[in-house]
């Protein structure tokens, strides 16, 4: 069975790297105090990637968390720019039986959760809708995990994660997006979920 821990696949601009940007590590150690094991490692180029990849294939984690520059048409990684398809193409093989997140603007896209859905056994995606600040990123998604697993140190059922998402929209006041396994056509239900007053 698969490992509750996260792995974590970060890339950003070469601005980003120099200060105290890095998301990744700072989910890291939040996982950590958390009582977890995440993994994380700092990329810049498809063929890292790619490589990485096989990293979380032996590590059997069940999620993986992106946190990159993005927008709707794909991601941004440090030297290179992956189209939905490409990062489809990069991350399908890897993928079954796993809950992606993304800390990237406008991501992920109906576009990159159709191709997802139709070809593997991922069980969701989830990601801010529109752009959103570094710091109001870094703090949701570490009350993100921490919420989950203290809700659950073993899993993340749909239900929780649903509830989780809806609260910490509502706090941050940001829209997130969040598209998980159907068995109809368009192979996946999107759940766009807005903040409440």
């Amino acid at each position: 069975m698969a490992a509750p821990d996260v792995f974590i696949i970060e890339s950003l601009r070469f601005e980003d790297e120099s200060g105290d940007r890095l998301e990744g590590k700072t989910l890291s150690n939040i996982l950590r105090l958390a009582g977890k094991n995440p993994a994380c490692y700092y990329i810049r180029t498809k063929l890292e990637l790619s490589k990485i990849l096989h990293i979380f294939d032996n590590s059997d984690y069940r999620y993986l968390h992106f946190s990159f520059h993005g927008g709707s048409d794909g991601l941004d990684l440090t030297l290179e720019t992956l189209t939905n398809r490409e990062l489809y193409n990069i991350i399908s093989p890897h993928i079954d039986k796993k809950r992606i997140f993304f800390s990237s603007c406008e991501y992920p896209s109906a576009e990159l959760a159709s191709h997802v859905f139709k070809n593997t056994d991922a069980y969701s995606l989830a990601g801010p809708t529109g752009k959103i600040r570094f710091d109001k990123s870094a703090a949701m998604w570490a009350a993100f995990y921490v919420a989950m697993f203290s809700k659950d140190p073993n899993k993340m059922q749909h239900s929780v994660l649903f509830k989780t998402l809806r609260k910490l929209s509502g706090l941050f006041d940001e829209e997130l997006s969040y598209y998980r396994r159907n068995t109809k056509k368009p192979h996946f239900r999107k759940h766009s979920i807005t903040p409440v007053d």
